[in-house]
């Protein structure tokens, strides 16, 4: 992974070089960072002492992740559904692998949040502090946006 991308940045760059040949099912809850800076800016102005506040958003499947990816990048998502079984073995693997290289497309920890379904709640946020968040669509494309008018988006091989 290049030194300041996120996660999902790596996922997007890797999704646009062609990199991702299959995927994992599972879940993320994807929240874009600029809604959750504006929701500890609430929380400093209107958060009670002691409370705690979860800023999440969306949960999103990685199959309609990558069908976004396919709309936003222009490539075609890929197909192939690894078990999730196997794809947690081979990220112990790829863990020790990649340390000589770049940072691995998933891991055994990665594969763990994904099947966990990222069942988290934001409704004390949203009650208290009038947190809200943008469609994760609008954040991914907005994610390809950025990288294709920084140059970074690479051209598939």
């Amino acid at each position: 992974m290049s030194a300041g991308i996120s996660s999902i940045g790596q996922l997007i760059l890797d999704f646009a070089s062609g990199h991702l040949k299959s995927y994992v099912s599972g879940a993320y809850d994807f929240v874009d960072v600029r809604d959750v800076a504006c929701g500890l800016i609430f929380a400093a102005e209107k958060g009670q002492t002691g409370r705690h506040y979860i800023f999440s958003g969306a949960q999103v499947q990685v199959l309609e992740l990558m069908e976004e990816l396919a709309r936003d990048v222009g490539y075609p998502a890929p197909t192939y559904r690894i078990p999730s079984v196997i794809a947690r073995a081979a990220g112990v693997l790829a863990s020790a692998y990649y340390r000589l290289r770049r940072r691995p497309v998933f891991t055994a920890y990665s594969i763990d949040v994904l099947r966990s379904n990222s069942q988290v709640s934001s409704a004390r946020a949203r009650e208290e502090l009038g947190f809200a968040t943008r469609p994760w669509q609008e954040s991914i494309r907005d994610h390809v946006e950025w990288f294709r008018t920084e140059g970074m988006l690479p051209a598939r091989r």
